[in-house]
């Protein structure tokens, strides 16, 4: 997979004429909600409660200035390429504090087939000591599998919780083939830090 580009939106941006479209498809993983705004990418959600409308309401309470259209021909061409295993960079766009974007610019650099722990994505963020605000952070990521939260593991190597359920979480490091990496966790530190990855036993 390719790198995927970040834009915050500013209150100055952001105009209540801009439209978001939005679709439900099928995923390898489970059904989404992908919702489009100018063409670029501001949400992704897994369906697995069969909530499909609690989170088209959670996108209207953050883009409450946005037209919401349901276009699920027009979502449709996007998602058919989100889940191929090279598939091409896709423009993301996002609303939270400077902080947040950090941390999912962090997330963002976190490659495929690798993983990382809350303390390394604060680290990497520009906040070594904001671990717990990281980990929030990292929960309210808006746009999911393309900002890689599922790639952030506890230190000892359990895969930890995820939004749309630990399940899904297995399945998403299965289908990237991160779980042997989950294995190797529980007797070494091994995760990604920065653009190194980093491998020493642990002290328990």
């Amino acid at each position: 997979m390719h790198s995927h580009s970040l834009t915050l939106v500013s209150p100055q941006d952001y105009i209540s004429t801009h439209q978001i479209r939005y679709g439900i498809h099928p995923t390898p993983f489970s059904r989404c909600l992908l919702s489009m705004f100018d063409r670029k990418i501001c949400g992704l959600h897994f369906i697995t409660k069969n909530d499909e409308s609690t989170l088209v309401a959670e996108m209207q309470s953050i883009w409450h200035l946005a037209d919401f259209v349901e276009d699920g021909a027009f979502t449709k061409s996007y998602v058919e390429k989100l889940f191929q295993r090279d598939g091409p960079p896709f423009s993301l766009v996002v609303k939270g504090t400077p902080f947040q974007t950090k941390v999912w610019q962090s997330l963002l650099s976190i490659p495929v087939g690798t993983l990382s722990h809350y303390e390394g994505v604060a680290k990497n963020a520009g906040h070594p000591k904001a671990t717990r605000a990281a980990a929030h952070a990292v929960a309210t990521n808006p746009i999911s599998f393309l900002i890689p939260c599922h790639r952030v593991i506890y230190k000892s190597g359990e895969i930890g919780k995820y939004r749309w359920g630990a399940d899904c979480k297995k399945k998403i490091l299965e289908w990237e083939g991160s779980l042997e990496t989950c294995a190797l966790a529980r007797n070494f530190s091994f995760f990604h830090t920065g653009n190194q990855l980093k491998q020493k036993e642990s002290v328990s």
